[in-house]
């Protein structure tokens, strides 16, 4: 097996020629090589078919790209890759300073919930044990009605408006 190192970079294309002779790489590089691949029995058919088919296809003149042209488009494409991956960066460190800021505000506010519930949780038990301690101190009573009985136990001031005795 022979091997060849014909191109700078990978090959991008491999084609043979209509009348199988010759094998054309394209490389990467930008060079496109030209090999006489003849085998000479296969050299004689495709003679055969040659003279069957009087007019054969001209090659062209023409480079379809300049290797300048080439270098700038790969510098150019380098570039873009650069302006991405700093854009990529930039996105997530801003994501990441979104996620921080919320995760902030979202501490805040549980943290000013957690204290309201303590201080309504403080303020249910005082209340309860305020309740629970009038209970205790009008078991002469029942609730209401028995609050209503000691108030009408009391003597009631008649007369003048100097607030004093009768």
């Amino acid at each position: 097996m022979l091997v060849l190192k014909l191109h700078a970079g990978p090959v991008t294309r491999l084609a043979v020629s209509y009348d199988d002779c010759l094998l054309l790489s394209a490389g990467a590089d930008g060079a496109v090589v030209v090999m006489d691949v003849k085998d000479k029995e296969l050299a004689k058919a495709s003679a055969r078919r040659d003279q069957a088919r009087p007019e054969k296809l001209p090659w062209a003149e023409e480079v379809l790209v300049s290797k300048a042209e080439l270098d700038e488009r790969r510098a150019r494409v380098t570039e873009l890759e650069q302006q991405v991956a700093e854009l990529t960066m930039q996105t997530e460190y801003q994501l990441r300073l979104k996620d921080l800021h919320t995760q902030e505000r979202l501490k805040e506010v549980a943290d000013r919930s957690n204290a309201k519930q303590e201080a309504d949780r403080q303020k249910f038990e005082m209340l309860l044990s305020e309740k629970n301690e009038q209970a205790r101190k009008g078991q002469g009573g029942t609730g209401r009605q028995g609050h209503r009985a000691r108030r009408a136990r009391r003597p009631l001031a008649v007369g003048g408006g100097s607030g004093g005795a009768a």
